[in-house]
């Protein structure tokens, strides 16, 4: 639904046109379906696996949070497409998006959340709308255009991931996340003889 309402603000804006890939076919939302699936679990367990919750565990949510951000958003710095206006707002949306990621992680206590938000986000992105995901250039049930406007815009040849849009997206993704209470349940102590009788 994010990655929807990104793409559907930059075709409002002007700064793309979408048309239905003759190529098309059902094997190319498969073939999407499985490696950015892949990606997803590779993604999450190394930046929300155990050295993420570790670091939850011994600095604070916060503190681990805005590490992870850091840490995933400079991992992407060298990918394709970064360049210009791009380094700027691709950096701040993936640093957005690992804040979201982590809070999910962090609001529900599992990381089936964390994954299925990342390759939701991704294979709409690449497969069913065809844009080039993190820089690289993706085959998809639809076929975009970029239009002649800003790289801050469209997203460039990075994605839309790096459109001032997505920024917005996540940001607000982030603020509803961060209100959320979760679903984390707390573990429940068993009342033996000795709680019985303080």
């Amino acid at each position: 639904a994010q990655m929807l309402v990104v793409a559907l603000l930059i075709r409002w804006a002007g700064g793309v046109r979408v048309e239905l890939d003759p190529a098309h076919g059902w094997a190319v939302l498969a073939y999407g379906a499985g490696s950015f699936l892949a990606v997803a679990v590779l993604e999450e367990l190394l930046f929300r696996g155990f050295v993420f919750q570790r670091l939850v565990d011994g600095l604070g949510a916060p503190a681990a949070l805005l590490l992870m951000a850091a840490l995933f958003a400079a991992a992407h710095l060298g990918n394709p497409g970064m360049e210009g206006s791009t380094v700027v707002t691709a950096t701040l949306d993936n640093g957005l998006g690992a804040l979201l990621l982590g809070l999910a992680y962090l609001r529900t206590g599992s990381l089936a959340l964390p994954m299925g938000i990342h390759f939701g986000w991704n294979w709409t992105q690449g497969s069913l709308l065809g844009f080039d995901v993190s820089g690289q250039a993706q085959a998809g049930w639809l076929l975009p255009h970029l239009l002649d406007k800003p790289q801050w815009l469209s997203g460039g040849a990075f994605g839309p991931e790096a459109s001032v849009f997505a920024v917005a997206v996540d940001t607000v993704a982030v603020i509803l996340l961060w209100r959320w209470k979760g679903t984390r349940h707390q573990p429940r102590t068993q009342a033996g003889p000795a709680a019985a009788a303080a």
